[in-house]
């Protein structure tokens, strides 16, 4: 994963969690035998004087734009209750659990939920931003993140983010039993013979 400074260079995830705060990441977690896409988080951008919105782009592993119809997860504490949205995982502790609601991807390979004044949240006063991202689904593993929000003061200065899918790695093939010894009965017959012989030898003694 990348993040970058509203300029475009760049940066650590610590130089972004300075200006705004505890940004919970949770990292997908595929049981063993999962077959659908899973998502990780590929990319953070910083955006500064821009519009009310998060805008998640969605991509292949190859990096060409993903734009098949999914759903994002758009979360926030209150709002409307959803027993399907998932993830897979579960969310992280402090999360309202089976709330949220689901932005379908566009044609161009990313969605914009917009973001409103309740949006607002000061980093310094320790509060997270209320809102959090996942791809939608129970059965979906998908990384979370929790504690987007616009800072106050600002022009809807926020965090945009890219995710992208990738396939877990198969189980390991069992190790082979291994072959069993070849029996030679040629030296079976033979050890029978001479015992016959050695018992013949004594009889006629």
């Amino acid at each position: 994963m990348k993040c970058y400074d509203y300029l475009g260079h760049e940066c650590s995830l610590e130089v972004l969690k300075e200006r705004y705060g505890d940004l919970v990441i949770q990292e997908p977690d595929p049981p063993a035998g999962y077959t659908g896409h899973a998502w990780r988080l590929r990319a953070i951008r910083e955006r500064r004087n821009t519009y009310a919105a998060c805008e998640v782009r969605f991509f292949n592993p190859d990096g060409t734009p993903f734009t098949q119809a999914f759903h994002l997860a758009w979360y926030w504490p209150d709002a409307p209750s959803d027993p399907n949205i998932g993830p897979l995982e579960g969310l992280p502790s402090g999360m309202v659990r089976g709330v949220g609601v689901k932005a379908t991807i566009e044609q161009d390979g990313k969605v914009a939920p917009p973001m409103g004044s309740g949006a607002y949240y000061t980093p310094a006063n320790n509060v997270r931003g209320p809102h959090a991202i996942w791809m939608y689904g129970s059965g979906t593993s998908s990384v979370v993140v929790w504690g987007i929000g616009m800072l106050p003061g600002t022009q809807h200065d926020h965090l945009d983010f890219e995710m992208e899918w990738f396939a877990p790695e198969p189980e390991p093939e069992p190790e082979p039993e291994p072959e069993p010894e070849p029996v030679d009965h040629w030296e079976i017959l033979f050890v029978k013979l001479d015992r016959i012989i050695d018992a013949v030898e004594e009889i006629a003694d």
